[in-house]
């Protein structure tokens, strides 16, 4: 028994990061402008907490035309940071959808070619 033997079998079975990012690598222009899309997304959520409170310090002023304004510009740009990060979590999570669903289907196509070109021992041996 050699312990270094199980190793090295091990370590070609496995599967590693940068296999994952070379059979990825097709898909590299969707999941980058997906994940993007994911930082823009998360970085407008961020900013939603600053504009409630800057909308509970306008409700909370002295009545005038100027509070009424600030409420105003203030409930805008809330909804414009929702709006905006709706809009790029939907675009996000349609990339990522898509590069999944192509990726798999390169994987079956890889799959159903291995097969194919098997030997015709290797069906007598296996069951399916």
């Amino acid at each position: 028994f050699n312990p270094e033997n199980v190793k090295d079998k091990r370590m070609g079975q496995g599967a590693s990061f940068a296999r994952l990012l070379s059979l990825a690598w097709p898909e590299r222009y969707l999941l980058g402008t997906a994940t993007l899309c994911l930082f823009l997304s998360s970085a407008t959520q961020m900013i939603v907490p600053t504009v409630f409170g800057q909308i509970i310090s306008t409700i909370t002023k002295t009545e005038g035309s100027d509070a009424k304004e600030e409420l105003d510009h203030a409930v805008l740009m809330l909804v414009v940071l929702f709006v905006t990060s709706s809009l790029f979590a939907s675009i996000r999570g349609s990339l990522f959808n898509l590069s999944g669903e192509r990726l798999v289907a390169r994987f079956r196509v890889r799959l159903f070619d291995s097969v194919i070109r098997q030997d015709i021992e290797f069906f007598d041996a296996s069951q399916s």
